[in-house]
């Protein structure tokens, strides 16, 4: 499984994130919606995205 995160590591994204490794994903990380944009656009693909609340979600959606 691959799962892309957007937010930083740290408080509850840091956990899901060292839970997933655990269970053998492949985790990849963004500090931007942008830059999430740009690994999903680039052809990385995710599974499962996962993004920070204070983040512009609808954004993401779009």
């Amino acid at each position: 499984m691959r799962l892309l995160i957007i937010g930083s590591l740290a408080g509850q994204l840091g956990n899901a994130c060292n839970i997933a490794i655990a269970r053998g994903a492949k985790v990849m990380q963004a500090d931007t919606v942008e830059a999430g944009l740009d690994i999903l656009r680039g052809g990385s693909g995710a599974e499962i995205v996962m993004i920070d609340v204070t983040f512009d979600v609808a954004g993401l959606i779009e």
